[in-house]
């Protein structure tokens, strides 16, 4: 079954000022037939929130898919997927030497003196992995039917400020299947048995994921070329506001009396892409590690909070990132690494389909990169996260998601103004220390 199939239509595009007109096809939901708007007066409540009321896509039309065994929003999955061990990471595997010493100082200084931006930014959700779990109350406080338990979630989490906000079923193969509980003894040399335990969050014991998005910052990644000194502090700035927001709200559903782990940087439970797809973000695009969302691309970060909680999920989502980016390609021809697949068409891969990716060329540049502090490359040039908020910049993604004709036509408009690899002084507002960046091996390693 084809995944156009699957989703059993498509979006037809207007021929009148670059609009797109949603087609009627039976079978396919779009967000403006689903009701999700806020009626608590009639008492309807939709499934957004009353501080969102409305989906924000940037003007993108979305088609929202039901979860399967054969799907996951439009990731193809081909076979059974494995639950993987946070152990085998590619930084764990940096940190354990087996990419070589540049590599592994490389990774354990990110977030150290080599930019002092990224140390404080870091130091705070560092610091908050001791709250990720906690015991819920003895007894239940009495909560809303899921679906406005859903909406005050989601209000709580704008409230805390989050830039996005979705629920999904916790994909069986979405946590760790065991986590690292002793980073110094596994630098050690400790084999993985005294270093390692089950992760205590399964989709059996946690069937709901609460996802939380926060922007990296547009104007930074405009300002800046993309592997440069403020790079790792992009991600960093995002998982300390994003370490608190889901803190906070597991807090607030275990003294609800339920179930809630924490899941961000600081401590990991889960894998993000595919949590991320679940809660109705986005697609998988051509770069592996990344979710694209229609309104901020892969131009963010993710954490969520898993729990018991009885909750209404959204649906994942589909709006044409893979027709775009089997035609797209730049984040391929402009990786550093070379990192990324030009392959026109997925592999399957673990179970499921994906583009091919070099992992470890990947890390090696991001780990030894000496010109900055890791690398953001491929957010900076992809045509979904580099632009300004505007309706030329909205039409002309609208009108890029819609075949490989206008995915052409898009790219080669986006290259013709230098989106994606200009770098623009006015947003440059960080301080540099490139005397800072190269990476220090001890003697004795």
């Amino acid at each position: 079954m084809s995944r156009r199939s699957f989703l059993l239509g498509s979006t037809a595009l207007a021929a009148t000022a670059g609009v797109l007109a949603a087609t009627a096809v039976p079978g396919v939901a779009k967000a403006a037939d689903l009701g999700y708007k806020l009626n608590y007066e009639k008492g309807k409540p939709g499934q957004w929130s009353m501080m969102k009321p409305e989906a924000d896509y940037g003007g993108i039309n979305v088609n929202y898919v039901n979860h399967n065994k054969e799907w996951l929003g439009s990731t193809q999955i081909t076979g059974e997927i494995p639950r993987y061990r946070q152990y085998d990471g590619g930084f764990m595997r940096s940190i354990r030497n087996e990419l070589g010493p540049k590599s592994k100082y490389g990774t354990l200084s990110f977030d150290s003196r080599r930019y002092p931006l990224a140390t404080g930014l870091a130091t705070v959700y560092n610091n908050l992995a001791t709250l990720c779990e906690g015991k819920p109350a003895q007894d239940k406080l009495p909560i809303p039917d899921p679906e406005k338990m859903s909406m005050n979630i989601k209000d709580v989490a704008y409230f805390l400020a989050a830039d996005e906000v979705g629920i999904g079923l916790t994909p069986e193969f979405g946590p760790w299947e065991s986590m690292i509980t002793d980073k110094a003894g596994m630098m050690a040399g400790k084999p993985y048995e005294e270093v390692c335990k089950p992760n205590v969050v399964s989709a059996a014991t946690h069937p709901y994921v609460i996802g939380i998005l926060v922007d990296k910052h547009l104007e930074t990644f405009l300002g800046s070329n993309g592997y440069d000194g403020i790079s790792n502090s992009q991600s960093n700035r995002a998982d300390m506001i994003l370490s608190g927001i889901v803190i906070s709200i597991a807090a607030y559903i275990r003294s609800l009396g339920y179930e809630a782990v924490a899941s961000h940087q600081g401590k990991e439970y889960v894998v993000g892409t595919p949590v991320a797809i679940a809660c109705g973000f986005g697609e998988q695009p051509r770069v592996l590690q990344a979710t694209a969302h229609p309104r901020l691309g892969f131009r963010h970060k993710i954490a969520c909070v898993l729990t018991n909680m009885p909750l209404a999920p959204d649906k994942p989502i589909e709006f044409g990132v893979k027709d775009f980016c089997r035609v797209c390609k730049k984040c391929a021809i402009t990786c550093p690494a070379q990192a990324i697949s030009y392959d026109d068409d997925e592999v399957v891969y673990n179970g499921y389909k994906r583009w091919n990716f070099d992992m470890e060329a990947c890390l090696h540049f991001r780990t030894e990169n000496e010109e900055g502090v890791c690398c953001a490359q491929c957010m900076k040039v992809c045509p979904w996260n580099s632009k300004e908020d505007s309706w030329f910049h909205k039409a002309g993604i609208t009108i890029g998601a819609n075949g490989s004709t206008s995915a052409s036509l898009l790219v080669k408009i986006d290259d013709m103004f230098g989106y994606g690899t200009e770098v623009i002084p006015r947003f440059k507002w960080w301080l540099d220390w490139p005397e800072l960046y190269k990476i220090k091996i001890p003697a004795n390693n």
